[in-house]
């Protein structure tokens, strides 16, 4: 599998998609029942919008994500499971994108992240097809707690409904297949909302995840 940056860089974006319900527009004549301490705590922040900044910069990280890879190197990444910072992740890095070296196990990224976020990821399976099934271009997206997201060439390749690419794996079926041929780019935008707990260390809100496509 290779995994490219979105024009400049795979990006993590903290906190600007989950919260609609609590900093949605006010209408003005309805602007007198907020507090003016309430309005400064509720404003949305105002960033930069991915690749719509200036034509050159065009796809774009939006100016508060988290860069995990430019297309240049992998430093802020190790390779799965290891704690030590000397352990570089074992994958390759050419013409702007990682790519899976077989045998060298996973990576993960060095810094973890806390609350509620939204990850992008571009990737794209194999060009030259082999096997079929769960056996074509096979890979996921783990992030701490949740479900792997599938990562599979599954573009005229039958497999289990909640197997396949976008698929919370073995726990929900995406609701389309949306799949591009082998050696195409293809996108997920994935949605994390962490478990809420009140003060008396009840759940009062799941973790949840989304993940959905959005082409490349």
């Amino acid at each position: 599998m290779h995994i490219r940056p979105s024009a400049t860089a795979i990006f993590l974006v903290l906190g600007s998609v989950l919260h609609a319900e609590e900093s949605a527009p006010v209408a003005t004549a309805e602007a007198g029942r907020w507090a003016k301490e309430k309005v400064e705590s509720h404003r949305p922040a105002v960033i930069t919008p991915p690749g719509m900044s200036t034509a050159e910069q065009a796809g774009a990280a939006p100016s508060d994500a988290v860069v995990f890879f430019d297309g240049t190197d992998l430093s802020k990444w190790k390779g799965g499971g290891k704690k030590e910072e000397g352990d570089a992740a074992p994958w390759l890095v050419k013409d702007g994108y990682m790519e899976v070296v077989r045998g060298k196990g996973a990576v993960e990224t060095r810094e973890q992240i806390e609350g509620d976020c939204q990850w992008h990821i571009e990737w794209r399976t194999p060009e030259e097809v082999s096997g079929n099934s769960q056996g074509r271009g096979n890979s996921g997206v783990f992030i701490g707690g949740y479900p792997e997201v599938q990562v599979l060439d599954s573009f005229q390749n039958d497999t289990y409904p909640d197997g396949q690419a976008l698929a919370l794996y073995k726990q929900s079926v995406p609701l389309v297949n949306a799949s591009r041929g082998p050696g195409e780019w293809q996108s997920y935008d994935i949605i994390c909302i962490r478990e809420k707990k009140g003060a008396d260390g009840k759940v009062v809100q799941p973790g949840r995840s989304r993940c959905c496509t959005t082409g490349s």
